[in-house]
């Protein structure tokens, strides 16, 4: 009966069930599940003469006076002047509803509901719920959040009929929501039933039965999250055994590596050892050398006999990796090759026959990598750099190449703890939270005005004469009538080439070389413009947020960012982190106009720290994880994830007794098999959608 369309109930149309359809209700069991996002408790009655400004309440009066047709700001007007037994008198105020004039009548007595406002030196309900007395029942009442054409009592009459549908059933423990939580963990955690739950959250008795449904709902939630996370663990596999000694190669490089890099290293060259499949994810800050340490185990790996193969997310970082590798590698023999989408026929077909014949040794490329055609001969190792670029499916496809090859995962987003767990359920993480010796801070300073702006502008060339290059990141490609003050590609050139026409720098008074980067670009000419920026030949490299991550130019010594009100603080780090690369001082240039309390909260994160993960977690509180960390594409949804960080402490517990549960066979196997928990499972994690971490 729960599976069925919710058209099944009276009053719900073609027309209803399409709106509906927009909110994710289908079935009569999705009307269930469709829990309230606040209440009104409307059990206690509240005098005139006690009524406070800003609160919502409930006032039982008479109509002493209806007022008709007076015009406010161009609206009509319909007042009610109300009183109750305390003797005093209140104005109800409907806007554009002048035939509640014909409807009520004066002496009728009714229940009215709403927010108290004041109305100069007295007290307004402005469209107040007005209840028959008749009708009236004391109870905290249940609000939705629902779309335009279905109203609240309709839905509260949905989930009434589908309740009152379900009790008139012979199995009613069954049929009704399916209690698959053990009764041992309920009793242990004194958990109240699921129908209790159900009725409760929908239409609470009072707030301590409120305050046990959310309980539960809590702990189901995340017990069905953790029970669908578990499902994801990787299935330890076995994978060559890789014990080689790396100290040749570190002792070899120009930098001394920091303790926590030589403690990542430490941990993939144990997991390469042990012949069982390394699934680690390296996380660490912008600039904090995790490409060092993928380099030192991609030696292992070769050394070993074993191909390692090293997936960028885009061509330009692909090149660049090729470019630096091709002279690490070169002076131990190791044969590197680049594989990438643009390649020439003939090259792709000579890059890919070396592939399968053994002859390449590392080979770097992006999406390229994982086509059928792409054949190792003995791939030991795999990289996947700034994995959250890839989806599960490309990762998988990279996986099954070769002989089940050790899989190493890096990311520069630095992701708090919890919700790191969440996102890598079955991954080991590593993570590197030190900076090389030598880098210096970069300064974050703040541009607020027109005059603020001007004056960065005119000390850009300053910073060019002393050998330095300058990015500007701006949020639009070509200028927009529709977004007034939002700075783009074209509209920055063409200040910059104006302020800059006449200016010669150096000893050979040089013109000041401006280019413009963007997505729209064709691939051969954003390589050359990135080229160029990266040899020197460009000064002021315009460009959006395309150069955002792993793209590496020593001499860029200033990031401006236009606009910056408008990036994610989570984006901004990277951006800055695109900047002070070396021994040099570096600059971030944060310029905003706006003034509103979060951009100027996150703006002011941004000057007072550059720590990755306390930044990570102050944009997971100001905008959520789905737009951080792009989890709505993971197939939790953003509300369970918040959960988890929220009730971390009822996740702890929920975690030890599904642990606890392992421990008997038939316990676990009993519950994974439970049909209504599956589609929990299911229905929370979407089989649809493919997941992107």
């Amino acid at each position: 009966m729960l599976k069925d369309s919710v058209c099944s109930l009276k009053g719900i149309g073609k027309k209803k069930a399409d709106l509906l359809a927009d909110i994710g209700i289908y079935y009569l069991h999705d009307i269930l599940d469709y829990f309230p996002n606040s209440y009104e408790d409307r059990r206690y009655v509240t005098k005139i003469s006690e009524l406070e400004e800003g609160r919502k309440s409930l006032i039982k009066a008479r109509i002493l006076k209806v007022i008709k047709n007076n015009f406010t700001r161009g609206k009509r007007v319909v007042r009610f002047i109300v009183v109750d037994e305390s003797k005093t008198e209140l104005d109800c105020v409907f806007f554009n509803q002048p035939y509640l004039a014909n409807v009520y009548k004066t002496n009728q007595q009714f229940y009215f509901y709403g927010l108290v406002s004041s109305n100069g030196n007295s007290l307004q309900i402005v469209h107040p719920e007005i209840i028959k007395v008749e009708d009236f029942k004391r109870s905290i009442v249940p609000y939705y959040l629902l779309p335009k054409g279905i109203s609240q009592k309709e839905f509260q009459k949905y989930v009434l009929s589908v309740m009152d549908m379900l009790g008139k059933t012979k199995d009613n423990a069954d049929s009704l929501y399916g209690d698959f939580i053990p009764i041992t963990i309920a009793e242990k955690n004194g958990l109240c039933s699921s129908d209790f739950m159900y009725q409760n959250i929908h239409f609470p008795k009072d707030k301590n039965f409120l305050k046990a449904a959310k309980y539960r709902k809590i702990y189901e939630d995340l017990f069905v999250m953790q029970l669908g996370l578990d499902d994801f663990d990787n299935e330890k596999k076995n994978s060559p055994v890789i014990d080689i000694d790396t100290s040749e190669f570190i002792d070899d490089l120009d930098f001394e590596l920091t303790a926590a890099q030589k403690k990542v290293v430490d941990e993939i060259s144990s997991d390469l050892a042990s012949g069982v499949q390394m699934n680690r994810l390296v996380q660490g800050d912008v600039g904090c050398g995790k490409t060092a340490v993928a380099q030192v185990a991609m030696y292992q790996s070769v050394k070993g006999g074993y191909q390692t193969v090293f997936m960028a997310p885009t061509e330009l970082l692909a090149k660049q990796h090729y470019n630096n590798m091709s002279l690490v590698f070169e002076r131990y023999g190791f044969k590197t090759v680049l594989l990438v989408s643009s390649m020439k026929a003939k090259e792709k077909r000579e890059v890919l026959e070396a592939i399968k014949s053994g002859d390449a040794d590392v080979i770097v490329g992006t999406h390229a990598l994982i086509q059928e055609r792409v054949e190792f001969n003995n791939l030991g190792l795999a990289i996947i750099d700034e994995q959250h670029r890839f989806g599960v499916k490309q990762r998988e496809a990279l996986s099954n190449k070769g002989c089940i090859p050790h899989i190493l995962l890096m990311t520069a987003t630095p992701i708090p703890r919890t919700l790191t767990v969440l996102l890598y359920a079955g991954l080991d993480i590593s993570v590197i939270d030190e900076l090389p010796s030598g880098r210096k801070k970069i300064d974050t300073v703040l541009v607020k005005n027109k005059t603020d702006r001007k004056r960065l502008l005119d000390n850009l060339i300053e910073e060019i004469e002393s050998g330095g290059q300058v990015y500007i990141v701006v949020p639009l490609i070509n200028q927009s009538d529709d977004l007034e003050g939002v700075n783009a590609t074209d509209n920055i050139y063409n200040e910059l080439c104006v302020l800059y026409k006449k200016v010669k720098i150096g000893a050979e008074q040089r013109s000041v070389e401006i280019s413009v980067l963007h997505g729209g670009m064709p691939k051969l000419e954003k390589d050359i413009v990135m080229s160029r920026f990266v040899k020197g030949e460009v000064d002021i490299l315009i460009s959006t947020v395309v150069i955002e991550v792993g793209v590496d130019v020593p001499n860029a010594s200033i990031m401006v960012i236009e606009n910056a009100e408008r990036f994610g603080l989570a984006q901004l780090h990277q951006l800055r982190g695109r900047v002070g690369r070396r021994t040099k001082q570096s600059y971030c240039y944060l310029v905003s106009q706006k003034n509103g309390d979060i951009a100027r909260k996150r703006l002011d994160i941004m000057k007072t720290s550059t720590d990755g993960f306390y930044i990570s977690e102050q944009d997971l509180l100001l905008r959520g994880p789905g737009e951080v960390f792009g989890t709505r594409q993971h197939g939790l949804p953003d509300m369970q994830i918040m959960m988890a960080i929220k009730y971390k402490d009822i996740l702890d517990i929920v975690k030890n007794d599904i642990e606890y549960l392992k421990k008997d066979d038939s316990m676990y196997l009993n519950l994974k098999n439970n049909t209504k928990l599956g589609d929990k499972i299911s229905k929370m994690f979407n089989e649809k959608t493919e997941i992107t971490l």
